[in-house]
């Protein structure tokens, strides 16, 4: 219950404080807001129907450059937390999970021959 809760908070919160911001702070006109809250999201979808709807392509201009910085900031992300669970398996006291290399070799003797 507890991830589930964690997965709204995080899928949700961004996307309110960024329309906040672009709103009230940056005084940014709401249909391009719209197109750089959604495409921030990396929703190509959200944006068509938001467009859509507007029956006009001024969400649009707000789409390249948060698309292209979500994207390099989620990379990124994602070799970090990549990077971390090595380092959190291999200073574990708990063995890591034996590959299937290493399951084979137990199995069939690799060396006679």
């Amino acid at each position: 219950m507890l991830v589930l809760l964690l997965g709204v908070v995080c899928a949700t919160v961004p996307t309110f404080v960024s329309w906040i911001v672009g709103l009230y702070l940056l005084r940014t006109d709401p249909m391009v807001l719209a197109g750089a809250v959604a495409d921030a999201r990396n929703s190509t979808t959200a944006m068509r129907a938001i467009s859509d709807k507007a029956k006009s392509t001024v969400p649009a201009f707000g789409y390249p450059v948060p698309y292209a910085v979500s994207t390099v900031v989620f990379l990124i992300h994602g070799y970090l937390a990549m990077v971390l669970s090595r380092v959190i398996t291999i200073g574990s006291l708990q063995k890591p999970p034996r590959s299937w290399v290493s399951r084979i070799s137990g199995i069939v003797n690799f060396s006679a021959a």
